[in-house]
């Protein structure tokens, strides 16, 4: 990714030979020191060459300050670029050609004028911040102030990221970002020469000694530096993304609202994602840039309180106690008093936005921070809360002192203060994100590299003779093929279209796998939610519940938090396995000890008893009332308390070792396969065949999210889902254009059919959820008229009352008038058809479908006030996914539709969803004809038409009157 920086400066040709003659002057009289900018940048493919000369007498330029530290800094710090005399020589020849490049001055950049000021393009004066008696004296005027009076001098023009499959691009507006000079100065001089292109290798740090400018030409360098590139691998960590993240510029927050794209130094490095790649380096280099692209659109859309001037969004107050310099950041040592109802909870992995007061300037500037750790501690006590007078009162009451470690960007231009209250701004934590980057570096190690990176198509032969076959015979076939010691298809896809039963095949994968082999493998069974993972979870309880008079039992570890976690699995969780391991080992000391307890307690007793047997009776009674009460207390207690609290860690680990090692199945989110425990046992699993992934869903989880599972022991991998249905959540509209929105599943498909033109996986294709006409315009737009419906569904429906489809489409004539308000009626028709169908169907289950997190709400309001509706669910089509119910209402009503809703319209695989989860009746009402531009839409309401199953209503208010008419079969 490339960006251009635009010196906006104009100088006479007067003025530049003076500079010269100065120069010539200085070096004459001095050879020992030259001030110099002689910057040059390249960033991918865009190049920047500012030469510029400045009298003996000026020994600084102004500039803007650190990125990292704020962009609204008052004062201008100071850049210098100081040579010494062995590059002397360099700088005569660079003057040289200098002189030479006149004669094609449009070319060139304009030299910068001598007193010239770098702007980040968006600061301004504004008073000095000074801790008040309460929170808005302490907050400043604006988080980001006007950049009105500013001179802008300095503008990042855009370049669109390289597209290898040569799709064009939609024209967008470019707009400019703020740049800091420093940072540009930083960069500059290392790209010169270090040709740093590769954001992989290393973070830059902008006060990191910089190397001298060598005397070889620009071409000898590039040559050199790319055979150099090309033989060393990438150095990526978590730690090298937080660096990055610290040198952001919190200023872009909010310029980033009037721009279409990222700033430069975010987008930098993304391209299109390839089908296959060539090597793990390339993999890396097309997925690293997008995890840096989500986590800044997740910055963004977090922090715009921020930018709106909400004043006490996510805000705590810290100090600083100390300062340590690390390599490539700055760690500060800080406490924070928390306000349960009031304080932002500075958690580690979080984001923050630093309101850090600066001794030398005397100002406050804002940079960007990471938690690197957290330790929640005691309520505060009065002498400790003296030094956080300055913070209003309501924070300081029953607050707790928290002590936490924070990364900044390095810079010597900090001036922090230390032992000042200070505030700051939680915005996201990015643990999830950071583990993600883990994940690619695990990936190689992994056995099933070559498969996922640049699989040939004789290791996918297997679908040749495995394309379209009944579930029991596909289940049959994949067991066989994943249970040989030397199978070449070690990744299976299978494709499963809405009501194949895709669950009941992994069941059934996982029963021939565990049952017919003589030698078993460990099973990691994954999906992308918890809910996902239990629905999978009760199926296997089922199955053991099947399988018991056979005296077979699958032995399985549901992996998570115990809340998170369905009520009905948490006794298969490893801390309850464990706990129950540690009670069944330890059962006759538990006993013993508690008999000892009972005997100390009657001790204790007698002794109270005998001393004060010649105090006053009374006396004597309270004591002994309180006293045993207190004991009784003390042994309720102890009989509550977990096991595992009195286990030691190393006793712990060896027990969850036991678990995990006995188990045949782990289930597990795809997030908690890198949690510690499942790491470590993996480095000590010893299984002859190693083991097996499956993943349930796989189409709506990233490749980083797929690769969080394939640690260096899973050989085995199969991937379960349907790519017509919902695509992984992924916010940053730049990166979905260069396909980070592409799971690994639909990847492979699209490269065996486009490139090998070969079959892609098998796919089930007999659904056993639909009556045949809900299944029916599915089948034919999304799955080639191939899907079809088992018997048995359409004679379970065909004693119901109600018509299987039916679309209700409101006239475009009639609800086109802007004041008329759909809010006002919508929720109300959405009750009155929920009621009319309870009365025909009173055991049926009911969905309602909103296009949006704001339409569902609103549908709520009416329903919530009756007992009658309680079990009538009301949500997005996200929340539906893998899930059906007896009647879904899809409701696509209001005419005018906002951008929350076109998001729905607009994406036919969130239609495809939406239309599959209705078992016995799908009811469609809205303004469908408006929808003619989305061609599914369009589609949907041909196929209506054609089968007489559309009913044209005037307006919103004719749906009941006609409702009961149109909707039931005799009526």
């Amino acid at each position: 990714m490339g960006f251009l920086v635009d010196a906006e400066t104009k100088v006479e040709n007067k003025t530049a030979l003076e500079k010269k003659t100065s120069c010539e002057n200085l070096k004459n009289k001095n050879p020992t020191t030259v001030n110099l900018i002689n910057s040059t940048e390249t960033i991918g493919n865009s190049e920047l060459s500012m030469n510029d000369e400045i009298k003996p007498s000026e020994t600084n330029l102004k500039g803007p300050q650190d990125s990292s530290i704020s962009s609204n800094q008052h004062s201008q710090p100071t850049c210098e670029a100081v040579l010494n005399v062995n590059t002397i020589n360099a700088l005569e020849k660079g003057r040289e050609k200098c002189e030479k490049g006149k004669e094609n001055k449009v070319n060139q950049c304009p030299p910068l004028s001598r007193n010239r000021t770098f702007s980040s393009g968006s600061t301004s004066e504004c008073k000095s911040v000074t801790l008040g008696s309460s929170l808005n004296s302490l907050l400043p005027e604006k988080i980001f102030p006007d950049s009105s009076k500013c001179n802008v001098s300095k503008k990042v023009a855009i370049i669109p990221p390289v597209n290898h499959n040569s799709e064009a691009e939609p024209n967008s507006v470019c707009k400019s970002y703020s740049v800091n000079p420093i940072d540009i100065c930083h960069v500059q001089k290392e790209s010169s020469f270090e040709k740093s292109t590769d954001l992989f290798q290393r973070t830059p740090d902008p006060d990191s000694n910089r190397k001298k400018i060598a005397t070889k030409s620009d071409s000898t360098k590039d040559r050199n530096l790319k055979e150099a590139c090309s033989s060393s691998e990438l150095k990526i960590h978590s730690r090298s993304l937080i660096e990055s993240i610290l040198h952001w510029n919190p200023k872009w927050l909010e310029e980033q609202s009037k721009n279409k794209k990222p700033p430069p130094l975010v987008s930098m490095g993304g391209a299109t994602i390839p089908l296959r790649f060539s090597s793990y380096n390339s993999y890396i280099k097309s997925f690293y840039p997008m995890l840096t692209l989500e986590i800044w659109e997740s910055l963004f859309r977090e922090s715009k309180p921020l930018w709106l001037e909400n004043e006490t969004w996510n805000a705590f107050y810290y100090i600083i106690r100390s300062i340590q310099s690390k390599r490539g950041v700055m760690e500060l040592d800080c406490e924070s008093i928390i306000n349960e109802n009031l304080s932002y909870h500075p958690l580690e992995g979080t984001v923050v936005l630093l309101d850090v007061k600066n001794t030398e300037q005397g100002i406050n500037s804002y940079a960007f921070g990471y938690i690197r750790s957290h330790k929640p501690g005691n309520v505060c006590d009065s002498a400790k809360l003296t030094e956080w007078i300055k913070v209003p009162a309501e924070w300081q009451k029953n607050a707790k002192l928290w002590t936490i470690s924070i990364f900044i960007k390095k810079s010597k231009r900090h001036g922090i203060s230390i032992g000042s209250v200070n505030l700051a701004r939680g915005i996201i934590n990015i643990k999830n994100k950071l583990q993600l980057v883990e994940a690619l570096l695990a990936f190689k190690e992994s056995p099933l590299q070559k498969d996922i990176l640049n699989p040939s198509s004789e290791v996918y032969s297997f679908y040749e003779s495995n394309s379209k076959m009944p579930r029991e015979q596909l289940i049959q076939s994949i067991g066989d093929e994943i249970s040989k010691e030397n199978c070449k298809s070690k990744t299976i896809l299978i494709n499963a279209p809405p009501g194949t039963g895709k669950t009941g095949a992994i069941i059934g994968l996982v029963e021939k796998l565990l049952f017919s082999n003589l030698c078993p493998m460990k099973i990691v069974l994954c999906a992308p939610t918890n809910m996902g993972v239990d629905e999978i979870g009760l199926r296997l309880v089922e199955l053991n519940e099947r399988c018991s008079w056979k005296g077979k039992y699958i032995n399985f570890v549901r992996f998570g938090q115990v809340d998170q976690i369905n009520y009905k699995l948490q006794i298969y969780t490893l801390e309850k396995q464990v706990s129950n391991m540690f009670k069944q080992r330890n059962k006759k000391e538990l006993r013993d000890r508690e008999r000892e307890l009972g005997i100390l307690e009657n001790k204790i007793n007698d002794v109270l008893f005998r001393e004060q047997q010649k105090n006053n009776k009374y006396r004597l009674r309270r004591i002994n009332n309180d006293t045993l009460k207190d004991l009784m207390n003390q042994l309720k207690t102890l009989k509550e308390k977990s096991p595992l609290e009195y286990i030691d860690s190393a006793t712990q680990a060896t027990y969850e070792s036991i678990i995990l090692k006995e188990s045949h199945v782990l289930l597990l989110t795809l997030d908690d396969c890198m949690h510690p425990v499942i790491n470590k046992f993996f480095k000590s699993f010893a299984g002859k065949l190693g083991a097996c992934c499956i993943v349930d869903e796989a189409t709506q989880s990233t490749e980083p999210e797929i690769l969080q599972c394939l640690n260096c022991k899973v050989e085995r991998l199969v991937l379960v889902g349907d790519i017509k249905q919902l695509p992984p959540p992924v916010t940053s509209t730049y990166a979905i254009k260069c396909g980070f929105k592409r799971s690994l599943m639909e990847r492979l498909l699209s490269l065996f059919s486009k490139q090998y033109n070969c079959i892609s996986s098998p796919t089930m294709i007999e659904q056993y959820r639909m009556q045949s006409q809900i299944c029916h315009f599915p089948s034919k737009y999304f799955y080639n008229d191939q899907l079809l419906t088992n018997s048995i569904i359409n004679e379970r429906c065909l004693y119901s009352p109600l018509k299987p489809f039916i679309v209700y489409d409101i006239l475009h004539k009639e609800t086109s008038n802007p004041s008329v308000n759909p809010d006002d009626s919508e929720p109300l028709i959405i009750a009155y058809i929920c009621s009319q169908l309870l009365q025909v169907e009173p055991k049926a289950s009911i969905g309602v479908i909103a296009t949006s997190e704001y339409r569902a709400a609103l549908y709520k309001v009416p329903l919530s006030t009756n007992e009658a509706f309680k079990d009538i669910e009301i949500n997005v089509v996200e929340k539906y996914h893998g899930r059906e119910k007896d009647i879904i209402i899809l409701a696509c009503i209001h005419p005018f539709h906002p951008i929350d809703d076109k998001n729905f319209l607009a994406c036919e695989k969130k239609m495809n969803v939406a239309i599959t989860r209705a078992q016995k009746c799908l009811i469609v009402c809205g303004h469908i004809s408006s929808l003619s531009e989305y061609p599914h839409w369009n589609s949907f309401m041909t196929d209506a038409h054609s089968r007489n199953t559309s009913i044209n209503v005037s307006s919103l208010q004719q749906i009941p009157i006609t409702f009961m008419k149109t909707v039931c079969r005799n009526a």
